[in-house]
């Protein structure tokens, strides 16, 4: 599966094969045994060539213009770490298309040493492990890295699964951890507890860490967006606006998505948080998006976000007109290819966990100034297949 795309057009992706128990005549049945391989592979969609197309023993979940971030389940399966990896480290083994990488500086490294809840040790990590990186690689992982390598990371804690607040780490690029806990958010000034909940983004604004924090409004009053720079030291300054859009009868617009460079989507329109939203691109008719996701892109062009309006199953929402214009990727690659995308059923099917099971339609991957888009699916036609798309 595709991971995530650079700017200049370089895709990294993942592998990972595991094995599925068997039932009592023999059949494989759901959830996984063990964890037989990872790898990952980074690919040249501008020349269609392989720069590295099997990198032993971890998988690729973000690109930058020099380096790679990497993940890999730990042998001894009770934890998996994340690592740092420079591209011009890559070392082909002799006769091989296999690849190895001696310069991946280790970032992060959680030890998961408790009993699992459900199963064998093997089987219960394993499955967490490959579940969690094939929602990351179907877009949920967009928003956690930026461009100078920075990396926010889920870190799963020792009593596991005891749900508390999600813990995350943020490792910066000069090498500081900052633990994203409520210590941290006090010091934003931002209060997560609201009653209509918040919309957040991490990117990199005046070479600075920047996470974004959008809080919702019901509409009486103005949603407001928070700017949270981490200074070199460590400390954060924190900036703030309001959203004073109308969207009628005296209604004010709500916040539904924030690019990584800081770029806002109102019910009303388009803005940019440094000119204090009052540049707005307004909207011939206000809108509310439902469902959204984080892969909101620098060129106005939202992946895989709702209208009501909607096709089911691929989405792309193109913002860059006077009125969001909803495109039915299924139906581009149709008339394209004379190929179907499977939509219902999941395309991609993850292991269960004690809690779930689940499925995506499609793997989406793309570049943060929306000029390549790559779409993997399966089709009724041919299996499973991967789509490009170059914005020039």
């Amino acid at each position: 599966m595709p991971s995530y795309i650079n700017d200049n057009g370089i895709m990294g992706g993942i592998r990972l094969t595991w094995e599925r128990p068997l039932d009592a005549q023999g059949n494989p049945g759901s959830g996984v045994t063990h964890l037989v391989n990872q790898s990952g592979y980074l690919y040249d969609l501008n020349t269609r060539t392989f720069i590295a197309q099997q990198i032993a023993g971890q998988i690729v979940t973000y690109v930058t213009s020099d380096s790679y971030i990497s993940k890999r389940l730990h042998p001894n399966t009770r934890r998996w770490q994340t690592y740092r990896c420079p591209i011009s480290g890559l070392v082909q083994r002799p006769d091989s298309t296999i690849y190895d990488n001696p310069g991946c500086v280790l970032i992060d490294n959680d030890f998961l040493n408790q009993s699992p809840p459900v199963g064998p040790l093997e089987a219960y990590w394993a499955s967490q492990y490959i579940t969690i990186n094939m929602l990351a690689a179907s877009g949920f992982g967009y928003s956690a890295t930026n461009a100078a390598g920075s990396s926010v990371v889920w870190d799963l804690a020792d009593n596991y699964p005891v749900y508390e607040e999600d813990r995350y780490n943020l490792y910066r690029a000069n090498g500081q951890t900052i633990p994203l806990d409520e210590a941290f958010y006090a010091g934003t000034g931002v209060d997560l507890d609201q009653p209509y909940g918040v919309v957040t983004s991490f990117g990199l604004s005046n070479a600075k860490d920047t996470f974004w924090l959008g809080v919702h409004t019901d509409g009486s009053i103005p949603a407001s967006v928070y700017k949270a720079q981490i200074q070199e030291d460590g400390s954060v300054q924190t900036t703030s606006i309001q959203l004073n859009q109308i969207v009628g009868d005296g209604i004010y617009a709500d916040v539904y998505g924030i690019s990584k460079s800081g770029l806002i989507v109102t019910g009303a329109g388009i803005c940019t948080f440094d000119s204090g939203c009052t540049d707005t691109t307004l909207f011939t008719t206000p809108v509310e998006f439902t469902g959204t996701s984080p892969l909101l892109l620098n060129n106005r062009i939202w992946v895989a976000a709702n209208l009501p309006e909607m096709p089911s199953g691929l989405a792309v929402v193109d913002l860059r007109g006077t009125q969001p214009e909803p495109i039915d990727v299924a139906a581009l690659i149709y008339d394209k290819f004379n190929e179907t995308p499977v939509t219902t059923g999941g395309s991609f099917i993850f292991p269960p966990t004690p809690q779930s099971n689940g499925a995506m339609t499609t793997s989406i991957s793309v570049s943060e100034a929306g000029n390549h888009l790559v779409f993997a699916a399966k089709t009724q036609e041919s299996g499973y297949r991967v789509y490009y798309f170059r914005k020039d």
